[in-house]
């Protein structure tokens, strides 16, 4: 609804009730709910206080599939804060509580934020290796919305490459995908980044066409939801952690 300091301030108390009667699998959860929404509103360094604290409650729980969840937020948080190799260690840890287990959607995320931090340290054929991964989870449990994020990311990987074919395929896939389920900020990067494929080929006028379809689809975001800047939180979004 557009209120996340409300959410905000209802999460805390919930935390301090949690906190009362000790339960720290439901510590755990808010902390890392709390530590969303800091990251949704931009503050990634407040938002990591939170992961760290949720982290060993995880793991006192004994919480596997919500341990890879805290460990890639953690991983997504140092990734913002521009240490991609520190954020390496932490996913490389998430996907190692969920690689071949039946935690997949968690096993995707780690991919999919691993993908980005290999991106961050100039490994792009890695990062190309793990989005694939991802895609293959993401279409095995009918996560569209997963599936379109990784596809958006292999399109801009493909024509920093020099293959705008490849990338051309990849965008118009997850902007189809994205028009499916009504995920309008999927939609406006998906026809930002194929227009910047038209762009460079050449085809300018309809390069043009789809920015302004773009910007149009980012204006009404602003004004009719709590748009999230950040490439990780619409996992936390649609997902219980």
């Amino acid at each position: 609804m557009g209120e996340p300091q409300q959410a905000l301030a209802y999460f805390k108390q919930a935390l301090s009730l949690q906190r009362a009667v000790g339960a720290p699998r439901a510590m755990a959860i808010m902390l890392t709910n709390i530590g969303a929404l800091h990251y949704r509103l931009g503050d990634a360094q407040q938002a990591l206080d939170y992961y760290d604290q949720a982290l060993p409650l995880r793991r006192e729980a004994g919480d596997r599939a919500g341990e890879a969840i805290t460990l890639t937020s953690i991983g997504a948080a140092h990734l913002s804060l521009g240490d991609p190799q520190r954020a390496m260690e932490y996913l490389k840890q998430a996907l190692s509580l969920t690689e071949g287990g039946q935690s997949r959607p968690e096993e995707a995320q780690a991919l999919t934020a691993l993908s980005a931090a290999s991106s961050a340290l100039g490994s792009k054929q890695q990062a190309l290796e793990y989005l694939h991964r991802a895609l293959t989870l993401w279409r095995a449990i009918g996560e569209h919305r997963g599936e379109s994020s990784a596809l958006i990311r292999m399109g801009r990987i493909y024509r920093e490459q020099g293959a705008p074919r490849l990338a051309s395929q990849c965008l118009e896939e997850a902007l189809r995908l994205a028009r499916d389920i009504g995920e309008t900020g999927s939609e406006a990067a998906a026809l930002a980044d194929i227009a910047r494929v038209e762009h460079d080929l050449g085809d300018l006028d309809q390069a043009r066409t789809r920015i302004e379809t773009a910007l149009n689809l980012v204006e009404t975001l602003r004004h009719t939801t709590f748009f999230c800047p950040t490439f990780f939180c619409w996992q936390n979004r649609n997902r219980k952690m």
